[in-house]
């Protein structure tokens, strides 16, 4: 039982067999205690509300609001003095820009939204530039006048 020649005792081999057993007990409880609380509060998929966008209705009349400020000084420039109120408008511009981005887009008005944005840009780029670049804003302008009755109502 007691080898002298290995020098090593079963107490020291139990030792051993009994740390090994207890890390593999303690890694067994371990993912034990990990599946009883996934299975306690299973961590579910983020809930997405699903909400309808606003109708074509409400967003043209949300848009009228925001952007009627602007397309009523826009249209009343006159492109050969762009110099003295170019600053102004570019801020205006600027704002309207960022209240429209804030809007959410039926899919029949997209195409109104994103040429309301380009006009609300090359405004931008006018208002700093030249009085031919106003002069085409204001083209522009009354174009999408034109096309989209519903923002001049």
């Amino acid at each position: 039982m007691f080898s002298k020649k290995t020098g090593h005792s079963v107490w020291d081999k139990f030792l051993i067999l009994g740390v090994f057993v207890s890390f593999v007990g303690a890694g067994f409880l371990y993912i034990g205690i990990l599946l009883w609380r996934s299975s306690r509060s299973p961590a579910a998929a983020p809930a997405i509300a699903v909400t309808s966008g606003p109708s074509s209705d409400e967003y043209r009349a949300d848009c009228r609001d925001i952007a009627a400020p602007f397309l009523r000084q826009a249209s009343a420039v006159n492109p050969a003095q762009i110099g003295v109120v170019g600053p102004e408008l570019a801020k205006l511009a600027e704002a309207t820009r960022q209240r429209l981005m804030r809007l959410r887009v039926p899919a029949p008005d997209r195409d109104a939204h994103l040429r309301l944005i380009l006009l609300l840009d090359e405004w931008k780029r006018a208002a700093v530039g030249s009085a031919d670049e106003a002069a085409s804003a204001t083209a522009h302008t009354a174009d999408l006048l034109d096309s989209f009755h519903w923002l001049s109502r």
